[in-house]
């Protein structure tokens, strides 16, 4: 996660004015296996299908940081936008190229951009949730990034909530919020904490994810830029240490910026 690293370095050498994380006993609560995470971050998802994404469909998302209780004095790292840039079906396969944009600065704090045109094929027919998830580049969904660790890794306070995400900020031309209601689209929100068991102590990560299937396919596909794919946000949050030796609890969030829907042709 080299990536990561980085902005983890940033927020070392920066001063950001933050409150120093305080300690506090140890409780990580009851644990939860690997499955049932995967199968609540999953399960929202089960009925997204590739076979709807069409030329236009375009999202947009962007990572940022904060330290614990300045959430509006977020860091903007960087940028990424997916669009699918043309379609075509026979009747065993979807071809589609798609084009990833990753936006961001160099060390002169001058913008880069990177635009990556690539291809992405899906044979017909999907025939199950397992083969949808075994997609490319879908293993944020998976049980894979979960475990992703040489060290004991348990997982606790698991949390599942169905509610509305507003999208009224997000889509700039509108268009896309026609679909929904006052631009409310119906969201799942799972949160739980990860704890890595070092020998040199525990280390504890909580993850938050906004999950909806209405948004274009296109949303579940990602750049390898990316440390936090996102569909609607994902967010993780962990303690970091200065070079001081002060530790701070940061919030690193990927989230949706803008989106659009293509049209059938």
């Amino acid at each position: 996660m080299s990536f990561l690293r980085l902005i983890l370095l940033t927020i070392m050498i920066t001063s950001l004015g933050c409150l120093e994380a305080k300690k506090k006993p140890v409780d990580y609560g009851p644990e939860f296996t690997p499955q049932a995470v995967s199968q609540a971050i999953g399960k929202p998802l089960k009925d997204y299908t590739p076979l709807n994404m069409q030329k236009g469909d375009r999202v947009a998302w962007a990572f940022y940081y904060y330290v614990k209780n300045n959430e509006n004095d977020k860091k903007v790292a960087a940028l990424f936008e997916n669009e699918v840039l043309s379609r075509t079906e026979t009747s065993d396969k979807l071809d589609f190229k798609i084009q990833t944009t990753v936006g961001g600065w160099d060390k002169d704090n001058k913008p880069t951009t990177d635009v990556t045109p690539w291809d992405y094929t899906v044979v017909k027919p999907l025939v199950s949730t397992e083969s949808l998830m075994s997609l490319f580049n879908l293993n944020l969904f998976s049980e894979a990034p979960l475990n992703a660790s040489s060290n004991r890794t348990t997982y606790h306070r698991l949390q599942v909530v169905e509610d509305l995400y507003d999208l009224s900020g997000v889509s700039k031309d509108k268009s896309g919020c026609a679909k929904f209601e006052n631009c409310m689209v119906p969201a799942t929100y799972v949160h739980f904490e990860k704890v890595v068991w070092k020998p040199e102590g525990a280390e504890r990560f909580e993850l938050d994810y906004f999950l909806t299937p209405h948004l274009p396919f296109v949303s579940m596909l990602h750049s390898d830029a990316e440390q936090l794919p996102a569909n609607l946000k994902t967010c993780l949050t962990q303690q970091v240490t200065d070079k001081s030796g002060k530790k701070f609890v940061v919030t690193f969030c990927t989230e949706l910026t803008d989106f659009a829907f293509g049209k059938t042709e």
